[in-house]
C-alpha cells in the first residue's frame, strides 16, 4: 500500500473516531428487575456490560483506578440501569444514608441522560452504596445544578467486591420524543473520593467539544408517550410569635392554616405546564447567616423553593457569569410572596425551546391588624424565554422580563447566542434593552447591557476574554445586578500540569483580571489576580491567590489588593475540612458621604464529621474585621458560628437540629465617630429543630420548631427593647407542613 493511501486511511480512521458516537445497546424486557441493588435479575445477564471507564478528574482519558460496569434495560414504562462498582478496598468506600442531593461528596455512581438527544443539556441520576439519591441538571459543559428534582427510584448493596446499584426512571419523569425509534444520549459516571477521581463511559475529552456531544447513543424501540398528570396538594399549620411589650405575642399575619394546590400537565411529550394556586413557598430551613455590615451590594441568598427551582436552568442566558455586570438575569428570590404562578417549559419541535413564567407577588401588601388581612396592590412578574437550537450546543435566543406595580414598571428585552467554533473554542454573548418607570415620579428611563466572551478550553489550557457594558441606572427587577454603570474588559488564562504522584495530582497556575470604566465618575479601576491550585488525593485541594487593584467608590479610588489561602478535602473517611484566611483592602462603604481606606481581614473553617452512615454533624465558623488604615481603628469584628446535626433513620426519615450564633462588636467605632458615640455589641442565636419524612420530591411531611434570641431587654419606661448583656427570645415559631405528589 502506498504512503498516500496509508495517510488517507489514517485520516478516515481519525475522522471516524472524532465524530462517531459510541453505541450503548439497551435490552427490552418483559420481566422488570426488582430494584434492590442486587444484580441477580435475568435481564442483567442478558444486557451488554460497558466498562472501560476513563477519568475526567483530575486528568482526562486515563484508565479509572477501579473497574465499573454499566448496563441498560427498558420496558414500556421505565428505563432501568444496573451499575457494578468494583473496589479493591471495599472498606474504604465512602457512603452515607442521607437526604436527596446530599451524596455528591461521597463515592457514587450514576447515569447521564440526554433524553431529547438535542445536545443542549442532560440529567444526572446518581446514587451510592446505600441507595441515597441525587439528581443534577447538567448544561452542555457538564456543570451541574441540583435545583430540579425528579421522581425515580434507586437501591444499593455493599458486597465483598465493592457495591452495586439499580436505578429505575419512569418515562413520565423525562421528556423524550415518542416513536418506534427513540434515540437518547447516555453515559455512565462514577466518583471515587479517596482518589480525587471522577470517571465515565464513554470517554469525555475536553478537545472534542461539549460534554453532551460525547454521550453514547442508545436506541430504544416502540416507546409511547405517556401524558404526565401530577396533582400536589399542600397544607401548612403555623404558629408564630414575636416579642411585643415585654412578652411573646402571636403574630396573626404569619399564623394559622393555609392550603395550596400545584398541578403539572404534560401538554406534549416535550412541553410541560405547571400551575400553582396559593402555593406553600415557606422554607423549612432558614438562610445561613452572612456578614451584613459594610456592604456595597446586598447579600445574595440562593433560591430554595421547589416551584421556582424546577426548570430554572431553562432561563439561563449566554454570557452571564463571565465577569458580566449582571449576576443573575432571573433571581426568583425577588418574588418574595407569590399568590399564584404558572410555568410552561420544554420544546416545540426539534429546534425550538420555550420557557415562560407568570407570578403575582403579594409582598407589596400591608397587613391591616384591625381587618386581619393584607391590603394594597400586588406586583406582577412575567418572563418569556425562547431558544433556537443549532448544531451541538450552539443556539440563538431571546428573553422578555417584566415587573408591573402601581403604575410603575421594569420591562427588559434581550437576545443572546452561543456558538461552538471548534472542539475547544466557543463565543457567547447577549444584549439587553430596558425601560423603567418610577410610580411616584412617573419618570421613565431607558438603559442597556451587553456582554461578549470568547472561551478556549482543553486539557492543559483555559483562556477567556470578554467585554461587558452596562449603562447607569440599568434595572432588572427579575434579576440581581451588583454594580451598574461600568464598561469592562476581562481576561483569564490558566495552565494545568499533571503528575503521577501520591502527593500531587494536578497543579494549575493562572491569572484573571479586568479593567473597567466607572460611568458615574469617569474613573478607571480593576483587579489582577494570580492564583495557584494544588489538587491532591482524598479530594484535597488548596488554592493560593494574590490580587492587586483598585475600586472606584463615590468618586474616589481605593486599594483592593490582598491575598487568600484556602484548603479543603476529605482528610479522613469520616471527616471533611475546609479552612481559609485572607486579607484585602476595602473602602468603608457604610459612610458613603466620607468613605475612607481600610483593610478587611477574615478567616473561616468548616468541618463535617460523619462517624456512621446515619449520623453527621457539621460546624462552621467565620470571622471578619475592618480596620481603617490612617488611624488603625477597628470599626467592626463580625463572628458567625453554625452547627447542623442530622440523624437519618433511613433514606426517607430524618431528625435535624441547627444552631446559628452571630456576635458583632464595634471596638473603635465611637472613637472614629465621636459624635455618634459607642455602638453596642450585637448578639443573636437562632435554634431550629426539624423532623422530616421525604419519600420522593413533592411527597413530604415536616414538623419544625424555631426560636430567635437577641441581646435585647424590654424597658417599660422607654416602651422599647434596648441592648442588654443577656439574650431574650424575640421570635418563636412552630409549623406542620405536608404535601403529596399524586401522579395519575
Amino acid at each position: 500500500m502506498s504512503q498516500k493511501t496509508n495517510i488517507l486511511v489514517g485520516f478516515i480512521i481519525l475522522v471516524g473516531f472524532a465524530s462517531a458516537q459510541v453505541e450503548i445497546v439497551p435490552v427490552r424486557t418483559d420481566t422488570p428487575p426488582v430494584i434492590d441493588g442486587h444484580l441477580n435479575d435475568m435481564v442483567w445477564q442478558q444486557a451488554p456490560g460497558y466498562d472501560g471507564f476513563t477519568t475526567i478528574q483530575p486528568d482526562f482519558g486515563k484508565p479509572s483506578s477501579e473497574q465499573t460496569v454499566g448496563r441498560v434495560a427498558y420496558d414500556s414504562e421505565y428505563l432501568y440501569f444496573a451499575i457494578e462498582a468494583l473496589d479493591s478496598e471495599p472498606d474504604k468506600i465512602k457512603a452515607a444514608v442521607t437526604k436527596w442531593d446530599n451524596l455528591f461528596q461521597d463515592d457514587w455512581v450514576g447515569v447521564i441522560i440526554d433524553a431529547l438527544n438535542d445536545r443542549q443539556s442532560a440529567c444526572l441520576f446518581a446514587t451510592n452504596a446505600y441507595g441515597s439519591q441525587g439528581d443534577l441538571m447538567l448544561d452542555a459543559q457538564g456543570n451541574g445544578d441540583p435545583s430540579e428534582d425528579f421522581i425515580w427510584a434507586a437501591a444499593g448493596s455493599m458486597n465483598s467486591a465493592g457495591f452495586s446499584v439499580e436505578i429505575r426512571i419512569p418515562l413520565q419523569s423525562i421528556r423524550f420524543r415518542a416513536g418506534d425509534k427513540v434515540i437518547m444520549g447516555i453515559a455512565f459516571a462514577r466518583q471515587l473520593s479517596r482518589y480525587s477521581e471522577m470517571a465515565a463511559f464513554p470517554p469525555f475529552l475536553p478537545d472534542k467539544g461539549a460534554m453532551t456531544t460525547q454521550l453514547g447513543k442508545a436506541t430504544f424501540r416502540h416507546l409511547e408517550y405517556q401524558r404526565t398528570y401530577e396533582i400536589l396538594p399542600s397544607f401548612t399549620q403555623s404558629e408564630n410569635s414575636g416579642a411585643q411589650g415585654g412578652k411573646l405575642q402571636r403574630i396573626d399575619e404569619y399564623s394559622g392554616s393555609d392550603a395550596g394546590l400545584t398541578a403539572k400537565v404534560g401538554v406534549t411529550p416535550t412541553l410541560t405546564l405547571d400551575l400553582t394556586v396559593n402555593p406553600d413557598f415557606s422554607q423549612i430551613e432558614s438562610d445561613a447567616s452572612q456578614v451584613d455590615v459594610n456592604l456595597r451590594y446586598p447579600n445574595f441568598y440562593p433560591e430554595k423553593r421547589p416551584f421556582f427551582l424546577e426548570g430554572i436552568k431553562n432561563f439561563d442566558i449566554a454570557g452571564i457569569g463571565n465577569s458580566s455586570a449582571i449576576s443573575n438575569v432571573i433571581h426568583t428570590r425577588m418574588i418574595a410572596d407569590p399568590s399564584f404562578g404558572m410555568k410552561l417549559t420544554g420544546k416545540l419541535g426539534r429546534s425550538n425551546a420555550l420557557a415562560a413564567m407568570i407570578t403575582r407577588d403579594e409582598s407589596t401588601l400591608e397587613y391591616d391588624a384591625e381587618k386581619k388581612k393584607r391590603i394594597g396592590n400586588p406586583a406582577d412578574f412575567g418572563i418569556v424565554r425562547y431558544k433556537r437550537l443549532l448544531k451541538d450546543e450552539s443556539y440563538v435566543g431571546g428573553i422578555l422580563t417584566a415587573r408591573e406595580h402601581e403604575g410603575g414598571y421594569n420591562r427588559v428585552t434581550g437576545v443572546d447566542a452561543l456558538w461552538r467554533l471548534s472542539g475547544t473554542m466557543k463565543i457567547e454573548g447577549n444584549a439587553f434593552y430596558g425601560l423603567s418607570k418610577d410610580p411616584n415620579s412617573a419618570e421613565a428611563t431607558a438603559a442597556h447591557n451587553a456582554d461578549l466572551s470568547w472561551i478556549y478550553d482543553d486539557r492543559n489550557y483555559t483562556f477567556l476574554a470578554g467585554i461587558h457594558d452596562v449603562t447607569t441606572d440599568f434595572r432588572l427587577d427579575t434579576g440581581y445586578i451588583p454594580r451598574d454603570g461600568t464598561t469592562t474588559v476581562n481576561f483569564l488564562g490558566r495552565r494545568a500540569f499533571y503528575f503521577e504522584s501520591k502527593l500531587l495530582q494536578k497543579l494549575t497556575v493562572g491569572y484573571w483580571g479586568f479593567v473597567q470604566r466607572d460611568r458615574y465618575f469617569d474613573m478607571n479601576d480593576g483587579r489582577h489576580n494570580i492564583h495557584i491550585w494544588f489538587s491532591m488525593p482524598r479530594s484535597i485541594n488548596s488554592e493560593w491567590d494574590y490580587t492587586f487593584g483598585t475600586e472606584v467608590y463615590e468618586g474616589e479610588s481605593f486599594d483592593r489588593s490582598g491575598f487568600e489561602i484556602d484548603m479543603n478535602g476529605q482528610v479522613l473517611k469520616p471527616l471533611y475540612i475546609s479552612v481559609g484566611l485572607g486579607k484585602r483592602g476595602s473602602p468603608y462603604y457604610d459612610d458613603p458621604d466620607d468613605p475612607f481606606q481600610g483593610d478587611v481581614a477574615y478567616w473561616w473553617a468548616f468541618f463535617n464529621f460523619q462517624p456512621t452512615e446515619n449520623f453527621s454533624t457539621e460546624f462552621s465558623t467565620m470571622r471578619e474585621g475592618f480596620t481603617s488604615r490612617d488611624d488603625d481603628l477597628q470599626l467592626y469584628d463580625y463572628q458567625i458560628y453554625r452547627n447542623k446535626t442530622t440523624y437519618q433513620l433511613n433514606k426517607y426519615v430524618f431528625i435535624r437540629g441547627i444552631l446559628d450564633y452571630t456576635y458583632v462588636q464595634y471596638p473603635d467605632y465611637g472613637i472614629k465617630y465621636p459624635e455618634e458615640g459607642n455602638v453596642d455589641d450585637s448578639k443573636g442565636l437562632t435554634a431550629e429543630f426539624l423532623v422530616g419524612f421525604a419519600y420522593f420530591p413533592g411527597t413530604v411531611i415536616y414538623v419544625g420548631y424555631g426560636s430567635r434570641l437577641e441581646n435585647l431587654e424590654y424597658d417599660a419606661t422607654e416602651l422599647d427593647y434596648l441592648p442588654a448583656k443577656s439574650l431574650t427570645e424575640m421570635k418563636r415559631g412552630l409549623f406542620f407542613k405536608a404535601s403529596y405528589n399524586w401522579r395519575l
